[in-house]
This record gives C-alpha cells, sequence and structure tokens, in this order.
C-alpha cells in the first residue's frame, strides 16, 4: 500500500501566515468575499425579491424559479472552469479576466431584470447574472493551488474557501438586507430593489481586485504559473 510522505506538514498558523505573505494569494484572500457577495446574496434575496416585488407566487417560485437558479448557476461554475482552463494555455492572467468579465456583463442584466414589468422577464434576465457569478470558483480555486506548496495545498484551499464564506455567505446577504431596511419605510417591499442595486458598487470593488489579482500573476509567474503566452 502507497503512504504519504512523511514528512511533518507546516502547522496550521504557519500555512496561514505564508499564505497571506504571498503577493498573488494575500490578493485573492482579501476579494474572496467580495466576489461571492454577489452569488450569496442573490441566492438568499432573489426567491424574496421575485415574491414582493415582481409578484410571483410560491408555486411559481418551485416551478420556475428553483429550475432557473439550478441551471444558471451550475452553467456559470461549468463555465468558469471550462473558460479558465482553455484560455489559461495561453495566459495564466485569465484565471483573473474570467471573472472580471464575468461579474461586468453581470450588472446591466441586474439593472433589467429589477426594472423588468413582470417575473418572466425579470426571470430570464436573472438568469446572467446568476450564471456569471458563478464563474469566478473554479478559476480561483486554480490559481491558489497553482502558487500553493504541495505540502500545504489542501490548507491553503480551506483558507481561500473560509475567506470567501466568511466574507460571501456572512456579509452579503446581510448587506443587502441592511439596505432594503433602509429603503422600506419610504419604499414599502419595493426595498429589496435598492437593496439588490447596491451590490452593483460590491461587484466594482471586486472587478478592482480580479485586475489587481491579475497583475500580481503578471509579476510572480516562477512561483507558480509557467509563462505560457
Amino acid at each position: 500500500a502507497q503512504s504519504f510522505d512523511s514528512a511533518e506538514a507546516p502547522a496550521l498558523l504557519a500555512s496561514f501566515r505564508d499564505f497571506l505573505r504571498h503577493p498573488v494569494l494575500r490578493l485573492c484572500f482579501l476579494f474572496a468575499g467580495l466576489t461571492s457577495c454577489t452569488s450569496h446574496a442573490l441566492i438568499s434575496w432573489l426567491p424574496s425579491f421575485m415574491m414582493r416585488v415582481k409578484g410571483m407566487t410560491l408555486l411559481d417560485i418551485s416551478a420556475w424559479y428553483s429550475v432557473c437558479f439550478s441551471v444558471s448557476f451550475g452553467l456559470g461554475l461549468w463555465l468558469g472552469g471550462v473558460m479558465g482552463d482553455r484560455l489559461g494555455r495561453r495566459t495564466p492572467l485569465a484565471y483573473a479576466f474570467v471573472p472580471a468579465v464575468s461579474l461586468l456583463i453581470a450588472i446591466p442584466f441586474m439593472i433589467m431584470a429589477i426594472m423588468a414589468d413582470s417575473w418572466p422577464v425579470s426571470l430570464l434576465l436573472w438568469a446572467i447574472p446568476l450564471c456569471m457569478a458563478g464563474t469566478f470558483l473554479a478559476p480561483a480555486i486554480a490559481v491558489v493551488q497553482a502558487y500553493a506548496p504541495p505540502k500545504q495545498a489542501t490548507v491553503f484551499g480551506s483558507i481561500y474557501l473560509l475567506a470567501n464564506n466568511l466574507v460571501g455567505a456572512g456579509l452579503g446577504p446581510l448587506y443587502v438586507g441592511t439596505v432594503s431596511d433602509a429603503f422600506k419605510p419610504s419604499h414599502g417591499a419595493g426595498a429589496l430593489s435598492f437593496g439588490l442595486l447596491a451590490l452593483i458598487p460590491v461587484i466594482l470593488l471586486a472587478i478592482t481586485g480580479q485586475l489587481l489579482i491579475a497583475r500580481a500573476i503578471s509579476r510572480n509567474r516562477t512561483a507558480g504559473f509557467a509563462p505560457h503566452d
């Protein structure tokens, strides 16, 4: 039977320190949550938005929204992996550019979905942001694994997912809910529209973060990605 390397793996705190010392991984850690804020916020609030603002019934949600979300977000996860893999063969910068471009594409469709007159049109428009919001995960994990030392690959991946979930899942839905509550006295059920629109500045910050990650990758290829271009 084969056995793992008997050399002792670095301690958790040492791995965390090593992760944050790396210029590319440090940026990944800082912007992980911002990039995932959109997906977590949409997952949490879109059903309520479609019911309160667009008039969907609970039956409509179960019959139509659930299918739209599953297909769109799943397609985004697959598309991010495929595009990152194919374009990454030409240049490793693609692992940051794919999420950045995807988030940029999502913005106008979010605005149109919020302003749509009927829930079927709104739901069709939301399919694009839901898809685009899922594209970042596979390229992000690829970046982390590319720069992780072999003995720290698993814990480096865990550190990234920790940052991703603490900020994205912890603060994304809370942020949208807080903005929505602020507008509720003046706009009633429509206040949730403002909460979702408030994601746009977060998306722009996340895009900026992805561009900074791309610049860091271009300066640190010898430590991880080999230059393909």
